[in-house]
Parts: structure tokens; sequence; C-alpha cells
């Protein structure tokens, strides 16, 4: 498929052009993109809180959720000091 160099304006005034249902398509389009970029991110934080609980000796599964809360805002006070 060729590239199709055009700016964002470019692309926004093309967007506007477009009749209601292709709008809908595109938007329906994006929408389960960012979902399954939300997801994922999910799962990175996930990860990395476990890998984090590992380096510590700390169960994830013994805390409640207050805990879980309370030492994520502890490690990400951490990353800025």
């Amino acid at each position: 498929m060729p590239v199709l160099n055009i700016t964002e304006e470019q692309v926004l005034k093309l967007v506007q052009q477009l009749p209601f249902e292709m709008k809908e398509k595109l938007l329906n389009q994006l929408i389960l993109q960012t979902d399954e970029n939300f997801k994922r991110i999910c799962e990175i934080g996930e990860e990395k809180f476990l890998r984090i609980c590992r380096d510590r000796n700390i169960d994830p599964q013994a805390l409640s959720e207050e805990e879980k809360m309370e030492l994520i805002d502890q490690i990400l006070h951490e990353d800025k000091a």
C-alpha cells in the first residue's frame, strides 16, 4: 500500500468530510484501538507491580486493596525522589 504524507490538519479535514456512517465506523475502530492500548498498559503496570513485590518479598495476594494502593503510592513517590 502506498504511503500518503499529509498533515494532521488535512486528516481532520478529510474526516470532517466523511459521511456519518464512515465517521461512526472510524470512531468504533479508534475506540477498539484505545481499549486494546489501555488493556496493555494495565497489563504492563500489573507486571511491574508483581515484579516489585517479588523484589521486596511481598505477597501481593496477601495485601488488601488499600494496602496495594498505599504500596503503589509509595513506589510512585520513590521514583520521584
